[in-house]
């Protein structure tokens, strides 16, 4: 929500003219906007960890590890509601790809710390749109906030050539 305050000075500005042997004076003001963002409804966030590497893997084989570090909070004071989710692009090097269409696997996410959080949902999914879920359904005091980590595995097909792989995993929260 945006709000806009504005502000009018009323500094008198006094001219003076020499007019024939004459002060004119003269009145001007100046007017000057001023504008604050408020947002009365507090503030919904997520962080995550900026890398993760799988390290080397082998093709035909599989690349598991951990992603911790992912947190929420919500110091809202209207809403308390939210749905955490998660989404990929194919992992690419200079020249292949390797699809995340059945390969990848985002796990159930593992609470690691929370606050003020009296029920959650958590849901994970394989494929293109990977989409863990945690949403809080009743959720009380000033600051909430929930961490979690979770199991990332990718299957590395049979005949992928060697090269580093790389793609983007986007943690929302809404």
């Amino acid at each position: 929500m945006r709000s806009t305050l504005t502000i009018g000075t009323g500094i008198a500005t006094v001219a003076v003219l020499i007019l024939g042997g004459t002060t004119v004076a003269q009145a001007a003001d100046s007017t000057t906007d001023i504008v604050v963002d408020v947002n009365p409804a507090g503030y919904l966030s997520i962080t995550a960890p900026l890398t993760f590497d799988f390290g080397e893997a082998n093709a035909n084989s599989v690349a598991i590890g951990n992603i911790s570090g992912v947190q929420v909070h919500d110091n809202r004071t209207s809403e308390f509601n939210w749905t955490a989710s998660v989404g990929i692009t194919d992992f690419t090097s200079a020249t292949d790809t390797i699809s995340v269409a059945g390969n990848f696997l985002y796990g159930t996410p593992t609470i690691t710390e929370q606050s003020d959080i009296f029920d959650y949902n958590l849901n994970s999914s394989v494929g293109t749109g990977p989409t863990p879920v945690v949403t809080p359904v009743a959720t009380w005091g000033e600051q909430r906030s929930v961490g979690w980590g979770a199991v990332l595995a990718l299957q590395i097909p049979a005949g992928t050539p060697s090269g580093s792989y790389h793609a983007t995993l986007t943690h929302s929260v809404l």
